[in-house]
């Protein structure tokens, strides 16, 4: 059975969610975004005037941008935790640094 061209089948459509997926667990940030870039050229496709696709195409569509979703709030997650990591961090510098001060000057004693 041939597509007609232009048509995003079901199984790439499974492929961007796996990709998104496995990119995200294995923090492959470059990889991520170009299965991000390459999504969003698939879906500027769909909005062709003769693009037609199933309705199983569009489930897996649909599949692919809840993956999309859950892989955001992920990503976003992440960067929350990051962040706050980062922040403990530096409140651990400062002290660190203080107290290397403290410890420094007493040794001249």
């Amino acid at each position: 059975m041939s597509e007609k061209a232009g048509q995003i089948s079901t199984r790439q459509w499974q492929r961007f969610a796996l990709a998104l997926k496995k990119f995200a667990q294995e923090k492959n940030w470059s990889q991520l975004s170009q299965v991000n870039s390459q999504i969003g050229y698939a879906l500027r496709r769909t909005q062709l005037p003769d693009f037609n696709e199933s309705e199983q195409e569009a489930m897996a569509r649909r599949m692919v941008a809840q993956t999309h979703k859950e892989v955001i709030a992920e990503l976003i997650q992440a960067k929350e935790a990051l962040s706050l990591e980062m922040e403990q961090f530096k409140g651990a510098q400062d002290g660190l640094a203080a107290y290397q001060l403290v410890s420094s000057s007493g040794e001249d004693e």
